[in-house]
C-alpha cells in the first residue's frame, strides 16, 4: 500500500518541484512550524547533542542554534526536492567550486576520494562536483530500508552521469576501475558499529568513526580530498575541496579519519546550524 501511495504522489511531487525555488521556500516556513513547533521532531535529540557538543554555551544559545538548524533542515528538504528537476544550468547558477586542487589531481592522472560530512547540502555537492570538475563521480551510499525512496534517491544522485554504488561493493569496483580517472564520494560521519570503529574525541564527545574509507584510501593509495560546503546565502553554495592526504599509504592507523573529523568539526563550530543534529550520532558507547 505504501508503495502504491508513493508512486501515486511521485508525479505530483515532480510537478511541484518545477516551481521556482523562491516559491518553494515559502513552503519551508510551513514545514518549520510543523516539524519544530507542532511535532517537535527529535527536539530532545537535537538539544542533547548541542548541549554535549557546546558545553560552555547557555541553554538560550543552544535553543537559538536548534531553531536555526530546524529552519535550515526545512530549507534542505526543499532543496533536495528541487534538485530532482534542476538542470545543469540551474546548478551552475547556484553552486561554485574552487577547482585548483581537483584539476591538479586530474591532470596528474590520479583518481581521488572525496570525503564529506552531513553538513550543508551534500546532495547538491555531488552533481556540482561532476558538472564543475573533470571527474566522473561515484557516490557511495548505504542502501535505504524503504525501497521506493531508495529508487528515488538513486535517480536524483545519478544525474549528469554520476554513478551510485553501495558501500559493500565499492572496493571491488574501485580495483576494477583502477586505471580510470574517477572520484569517489563518501559521506563519512555516520555512526558505525562500535566493534569495528576507530574512537576519538569529536565535538567534546567520545565518538565512534568509520574506518572503511581510510582502509580503502590506504590500500589503493588514492588522494583524500575534504569537501567543505559553504552557504553564502539562501539557495547558494560554494564548495572548497581541500587536499588532506596525497599519499594515504604513508599514514598511520586512524590518522585519515581523525584529520577528516577535526576538519569537519571546524566547519560545524563556525556554522553549527548546517550539520545534521537530529541524527543519533552518539548512540553507541566505547566497548
Amino acid at each position: 500500500m505504501k508503495k502504491v501511495l508513493f508512486y501515486f504522489f511521485l508525479p505530483f511531487l515532480y510537478i511541484v518541484s518545477k516551481l521556482p525555488l523562491i516559491i518553494l521556500y515559502g513552503f519551508s516556513g510551513f514545514l518549520y512550524v510543523l516539524i519544530y513547533s507542532l511535532l517537535g521532531y527529535r527536539k530532545k535529540v537535537v538539544l542533547n547533542n548541542l548541549q554535549n557538543a557546546f558545553p560552555t554555551l547557555s541553554e538560550e544559545e543552544h535553543t537559538k542554534i536548534a531553531k536555526a538548524y530546524y529552519r535550515y533542515l526545512c530549507d534542505l528538504l526543499i532543496e533536495v526536492w528541487k534538485g530532482a528537476t534542476m538542470t545543469q544550468k540551474d546548478f551552475e547558477k547556484r553552486c561554485t567550486v574552487e577547482r585548483e586542487i581537483v584539476d591538479k589531481l586530474h591532470s596528474e592522472g590520479k583518481s581521488a576520494i572525496f570525503i564529506m560530512g552531513h553538513y550543508g547540502n551534500w546532495e547538491w555537492a555531488a552533481p556540482v562536483c561532476t558538472i564543475r570538475t573533470n571527474y566522473p563521480l561515484d557516490i557511495i551510499y548505504k542502501p535505504m530500508s524503504n525501497e521506493s525512496f531508495e529508487k528515488l534517491f538513486q535517480r536524483i544522485r545519478s544525474k549528469f552521469g554520476n554513478e551510485v554504488t553501495p558501500m559493500d561493493q565499492i572496493l571491488r569496483k574501485m580495483i576494477k576501475n583502477r586505471d580510470k580517472h574517477r572520484a569517489y564520494a563518501f559521506v563519512a560521519d555516520q555512526t558505525p558499529s562500535p566493534k569495528k570503529a576507530h574512537w576519538m574525541s569529536f565535538l567534546h564527545q567520545d565518538t565512534a568513526v568509520f574506518t572503511g574509507v581510510e582502509k580503502i584510501a590506504q590500500k589503493l593509495n588514492l588522494p583524500v580530498v575534504y569537501i567543505s560546503i559553504q552557504r553564502p546565502k539562501r539557495g547558494y553554495y560554494h564548495i572548497v575541496p581541500e587536499l588532506l592526504f596525497e599519499n594515504p599509504k604513508e599514514t598511520k592507523e586512524g590518522e585519515i579519519m581523525e584529520v577528516f573529523m577535526k576538519r569537519l568539526e571546524k566547519d560545524i563550530t563556525q556554522n553549527p546550524q548546517y550539520w545534521l543534529w537530529s541524527h543519533k550520532r552518539w548512540k553507541h558507547k566505547r566497548i
